[in-house]
């Protein structure tokens, strides 16, 4: 809806600035209050989320049936944030304290303010067509009132779940991989800290896995390019292989084991990211492309929700990182779970997209 009134590049422009002000605005907060923080932390997290809805429909409209390959490509950036981050953000808490250094990453957040001018300014407008009356008028104009109502109809937000029944299954699965990923980039490093390595040496485990991840994504543009994108090993797969990795740092906690965990789920998560979204072009037409992206992204924000808080609420009762990972091999499985599914009910041929 907001597409129709302004343009892809100002909300973005606007996604870009909330990103940055959250973190500006956490870094005046920091240390009181839980739910100012949560605030701020919400508003850069929406911020990022619409930056991110615009760029996903601005590439599907530009490369088109190359999409599931363009953005596949255009994700591996994401990782080398990721593998950044920790460094940067532990570099300026060191040199100006917590909360100056959070200020000055919530600033050179705001070059996202920047991409999002860059981003192709379009508005949401139907062209009006008048065509001469004729003998048949009152045929076509009943015709074009049952084609306006199918569409108004078809339209409707929650239409798209019964129009691709394969939609409920991306959806769901994109929820489960967002809480994951979510709690996995959070928690991560603490649970080095809690394994007994210093904060330097547990750092570590973030970029491995950032780096993991962008290996993870450069592997989705191979297999997208090839038209071998699958619930089989965009969800299940990986799903697996990142409940085991988990498990293992349940029996074996020297570095080692630890690195190795975090490259395999590192891999797998940026995978399972950067395949979802290259999958939706298969799994819903090109109609609902732009509200499939919306829907995946409102639960993007839900998942968010989940992964940080429920996993952290789960380490705080039980006083163990090790029952918090717990709680993500559940969520791994259940991701398992539905991609099976998915496969079994599922009548798509992929590749292609879906009619």
């Amino acid at each position: 809806m907001l597409l129709k009134c302004r343009s892809r590049r100002f909300w973005a422009v606007v996604g870009g600035f909330l990103v940055g002000l959250g973190y500006i605005g956490l870094s005046f907060v920091i240390r009181q209050t839980v739910w100012l923080m949560l605030l701020m932390t919400s508003l850069s997290g929406f911020g990022l989320s619409f930056l991110h809805l615009i760029t996903v429909i601005s590439l599907k409209d530009t490369f088109q049936d190359s999409y599931p390959t363009a953005y596949a490509t255009s994700s591996l950036g994401t990782n080398v944030g990721v593998s950044l981050f920790p460094l940067l953000l532990e570099y300026l808490n060191s040199y100006y304290g917590i909360q100056g250094g959070v200020f000055v990453f919530g600033a050179f957040l705001w070059n996202m303010i920047v991409v999002g001018l860059l981003i192709k300014t379009t508005m949401h407008r139907e062209d009006s067509t008048y065509e001469e009356i004729g003998e048949d008028t009152g045929n076509r104009l009943s015709s074009l009132q049952d084609s306006q109502s199918h569409r108004i109809c078809n339209s409707l937000p929650l239409q798209i779940f019964s129009l691709h029944p394969n939609f409920i299954f991306l959806f769901i699965s994109s929820v489960l991989v967002e809480v994951n990923f979510v709690a996995w980039a959070t928690y991560l490093v603490p649970y080095g800290q809690f394994l007994g390595y210093p904060s330097y040496t547990a750092v570590f485990l973030s970029t491995i896995g950032g780096v993991s991840g962008l290996f993870g994504k450069a592997f989705v543009a191979i297999i997208a390019y090839h038209d071998c994108l699958h619930p089989i090993n965009i969800i299940v797969i990986p799903s697996l292989l990142i409940a085991l990795s988990y498990t293992a740092t349940f029996l074996l906690t020297n570095f080692t084991i630890l690195a190795v965990a975090a490259s395999v789920s590192g891999f797998c998560i940026g995978l399972q990211g950067s395949g979802r979204f290259s999958m939706m072009g298969n799994v819903v037409c090109a109609k609902h492309f732009n509200l499939a992206v919306a829907w995946s992204y409102s639960g993007y924000t839900l998942s968010a929700l989940v992964g940080g808080i429920v996993t952290g609420y789960v380490r705080d009762v039980t006083g163990s990182f090790q029952y918090a990972f717990s709680f993500l091999v559940v969520i791994c499985l259940l991701e398992t779970i539905v991609g099976i599914v998915w496969c079994c009910l599922s009548s798509i041929r992929w590749g292609n997209n879906e009619e």
